[in-house]
């Protein structure tokens, strides 16, 4: 069995934000669902690299949906 490393707890901040991307749900080839939110920063934004990923990934598609709170207008 490989080496695995758990993070417990961890807090992020990226500075100069230019985007941010949600990948949509697909599967990962073992039957896992997979998504992405990528940060993109300056100086080149969606042009380069993202400067932060975070994958995501469940047995349940469900897992792995974006919930956000209702938006009053």
């Amino acid at each position: 069995m490989a080496s695995v490393i758990n993070t417990i707890t961890s807090s992020v901040e990226v500075t100069e934000v230019e985007s941010v991307v949600v990948t949509d749900i697909a599967d990962d080839g073992t039957g896992k669902k997979i998504r992405a939110i990528k940060v993109y920063g300056r100086p080149l934004g969606t042009e380069g690299s993202p400067v932060f990923t975070l994958l995501v990934s469940s047995q349940s598609e469900d897992k792995v949906k974006i919930k956000t709170p209702e938006l009053p207008f």
